[in-house]
């Protein structure tokens, strides 16, 4: 099954059908998938990865007659070929793009044996600390030049002294006006003078990004320099708009110069609400720590929702939760941090199959 974007996915009947089983003769109960989660694996080998394809926790609805009929369908959480990450040394929650596909896969098999389920995980009774906000993420990045016809390190979009302006609009839905939107951003110029990038986004100053000069055709030496900066949007300026447009600029006095884009990371404080037409992943992040409970209150909820924790891919719960009008309170364990998928039924990502021997392969350059 080829998951390009992260969420919660469905087969019912009729996919599974598609895709060469004949639903009705198995028995439901004993439905297994399998998948690593997204992300690229580490270069180095002495880093700890699976050895294996990892049984993912499932929930098949309508399979405890043992049979699976028109009306029953299987849910499971999957990632694409990126995967979110939390950086430690920053504390911000971003985003690593793989390098080399753009399309994850999970496998799916029936057997004699019962397969892995998502089991329930019961309000806390009582809570240490309140969650006034969660964290969400969302990024840009394409990989269309690489300077120097080499290695791993590709740049986006290019600007040149025709082209010097270009603005970029990320979701950030709900942040509060008293937090913020931290935005990540790294741009790199080839340049026989200094040039500079600026920043331009509604309730900040301009910032200026200065970048040095290279030597243009020399066989050593830099072939183009690249500067990342973070800087932080209040959410006051973001005047209840669920996005952020972000605009840069490049100058150069070199008329031949070149600069480019390399990535737009953000991380972003959003208020606990949800949206009854799309999935939502919010990170549980501030207080967290040994002994903590977090209590939660997720507005615009209702009692059709499900709130999975995705904190270990493989092993996902289902958290429980209280109605109240049209608020679901949870206390949950918050010792560490927390992923959590909110989502209600039906509005889940039908599956395609693909066989990979059908599949296209390509060269490691994405222009290609």
């Amino acid at each position: 099954m080829g998951i390009i974007e992260p969420g919660v996915y469905r087969l019912d009947f009729d996919a599974l059908a598609s895709a060469g089983f004949e639903p009705s003769s198995i028995d439901p109960r004993n439905i297994h998938i399998y998948g690593n989660g997204g992300g690229m694996l580490p270069q180095s080998n002495e880093v700890e990865r699976p050895d294996d394809l990892l049984e993912n926790a499932i929930e098949v609805v309508g399979e405890a007659d043992g049979s699976f009929d028109q009306g029953d369908f299987i849910l499971f959480y999957a990632e694409g070929s990126d995967k979110y990450v939390w950086n430690v040394e920053s504390q911000l929650l971003g985003n690593e793009q793989n390098l080399y596909a753009d399309t994850n896969y999970y496998f799916i098999t029936v057997n004699s044996e019962p397969g892995k389920r998502i089991s329930s995980v019961p309000n806390l009774p009582s809570s240490t600390f309140s969650a006034s906000s969660l964290r969400g993420t969302a990024f840009h990045e394409v990989d269309l030049y690489n300077p120097i016809e080499s290695g791993r390190f590709w740049l986006g979009e290019s600007f040149s002294s025709a082209q010097s302006l270009q603005t970029f609009s990320l979701p950030t839905p709900d942040v509060p006006a008293d937090r913020s939107v931290r935005v990540t951003f790294k741009v790199a110029a080839a340049s026989s003078r200094p040039s500079q990038f600026t920043l331009q986004i509604d309730g900040i100053d301009p910032i200026d990004v200065l970048i040095g000069e290279v030597t243009i055709g020399a066989e050593t030496g830099n072939n183009y320099r690249f500067v990342s900066q973070t800087v932080s949007v209040p959410g006051s300026a973001m005047a209840g708009k669920d996005s952020i447009d972000i605009t840069l600029q490049y100058t150069s006095t070199d008329f031949g110069a070149t600069g480019w884009l390399d990535y737009i990371d953000i991380d972003y404080d959003q208020a606990p609400s949800l949206n009854p037409n799309v999935g939502r992943m919010m990170m549980l992040v501030d207080n967290t720590g040994p002994g903590e409970v977090a209590e939660i209150q997720l507005k615009n909820g209702d009692a059709g929702y499900r709130i999975w924790n995705i904190s270990d891919k493989a092993d996902i719960v289902s958290q429980e939760f209280e109605v109240n009008g049209s608020n679901l309170n949870l206390n949950l364990d918050a010792s560490d941090l927390k992923m959590l998928y909110a989502f209600k039924g039906g509005t889940q990502t039908p599956v395609s199959f693909a066989s990979v021997a059908n599949q296209t392969l390509h060269s490691l350059n994405p222009v290609d």
